[in-house]
């Protein structure tokens, strides 16, 4: 028979243990603290927990829009292990309001690179939701101040106590003919080759070191503005779609273009492209409008143009991400010999099932509050996901 244990001895036992395992808990969490007072361990909590390849926006999903509440807009994917949380923005204003950590955010740095669509939607979550301001920069630095400068100009917006920062850097598509100096408040370089050339400089000097934590990138509505431009007296009646010519060197640009925004931003980054959206074309088509089919009228976007350029862009990422054939020349690009990850953000497929004029505001731009509540929500999806960039 086996002896039996006193119970005060289990008892003591017992309490040793837990006193043990209470001490270690407070060890875990009293390791280095971060900027802001906060013990890392917490943030390395979150940063386990999201970071995987889960990304609810590319799993078959549908957006439930919601144009009276838009911060209620979300995003269901049928995937039960890859959901999006659909509070990102309102979990960040939580937090700027009451000063309150967001781990997941913590020491974290997104740069925009498009067009107008990521300035206005950097404006209305950082302005108009969480009340910050947005501070101008020069074309060529980040680290300057452009306090009276207009339109297409870099921009930052910094949550201060969460030590975040987003940015965002205007393209006026990849036309180098600068045809569009004089029209609204141009700032030059207009020119594709020459403002990247300003871009690379100006990547430098993010907070980061350049190197971000995740790129969201997009081209797309400069460049059906262009088309529009180039080809309006190429046909007597406006072309459905857009010429070949035009999309074999629309397919080309972006491949150049993607490759060079890896190499400004090094290999750690993780890049995403923002598809285009639909902008209000439900009378601009020549299958609709006498006008149009009749010679009469022109117009800058067709729904069919729009999902040619996204088809394009899809093919261009995909030959990026392709290992190269081992004759060393995609190394000097950024790429380098095993191919990149550059995935596709496709809201633009998960806005066009509701109605234009439901939540465009012009011709092209989503509403304010839709802009926070969709691209908002999914940029700080994206960015809570990203890996974080080690920095020396």
């Amino acid at each position: 028979m086996y002896s039996a244990i006193p119970r005060r001895n289990v008892l003591l036992a017992g309490c040793l243990l837990m006193a043990a395992i209470t001490i270690l808990l407070c060890l875990s969490f009293l390791h280095t603290s971060g900027s802001h007072g906060w013990s890392t361990s917490i943030a390395t909590a979150a940063k386990q927990e999201l970071e995987d390849d889960c990304e609810p926006w590319k799993t078959a999903a549908h957006l439930n829009l919601n144009i009276t509440h838009h911060l209620s807009t979300s995003l269901r994917s049928y995937d039960p292990s890859c959901q999006a949380s659909n509070n990102w923005v309102s979990r960040l204003k939580d937090s700027v309001t009451h000063k309150t950590p967001l781990p997941e955010l913590m020491n974290k740095e997104l740069l925009l690179v498009g067009d107008s669509v990521d300035r206005r939607t950097l404006s209305d979550v950082c302005v108009k939701t969480l009340g910050l301001e947005m501070i101008k920069h020069p074309m060529h630095s980040f680290a300057e101040l452009s306090p009276d400068g207009k339109g297409g100009i870099p921009h930052t917006c910094r949550v201060e106590h969460l030590n975040l920062t987003m940015h965002n850097y205007f393209f006026y598509g990849f036309d180098e003919a600068d045809m569009w100096k004089g029209v609204g408040p141009y700032n030059p370089p207009g020119k594709f080759t020459a403002r990247f050339e300003m871009f690379e400089k100006a990547v430098q000097t993010l907070p980061s070191g350049g190197r971000p934590d995740l790129v969201i990138v997009n081209v797309g509505l400069w460049e059906l503005l262009r088309h529009h431009v180039l080809y309006a007296h190429k046909t007597p009646n406006d072309p459905v779609d857009l010429f070949p010519e035009f999309q074999e060197a629309f397919l080309g640009n972006t491949v150049k273009f993607l490759k060079g925004v890896r190499r400004a931003v090094g290999q750690d980054a993780r890049i995403r492209f923002r598809e285009n959206h639909t902008p209000g074309t439900d009378e601009s088509n020549i299958f609709t409008s006498p006008a149009i089919k009749e010679g009469k009228k022109r117009v800058r976007y067709t729904g069919v143009r729009i999902d040619t350029m996204n088809a394009l862009i899809d093919r261009a990422i995909e030959i990026v991400n392709t290992p190269a054939s081992g004759t060393g020349e995609d190394d000097e690009d950024g790429v380098g010999s095993e191919g990149d990850d550059i995935r596709l953000w496709p809201v633009g497929k998960l806005m066009r099932p509701w109605p234009w004029k439901m939540w465009v505001e012009d011709d092209c731009h989503p509403k304010p509050g839709v802009l926070a509540g969709v691209w908002g929500e999914g940029m700080l999806e994206y960015l809570a996901r990203a890996p974080r960039v080690e920095r020396v």
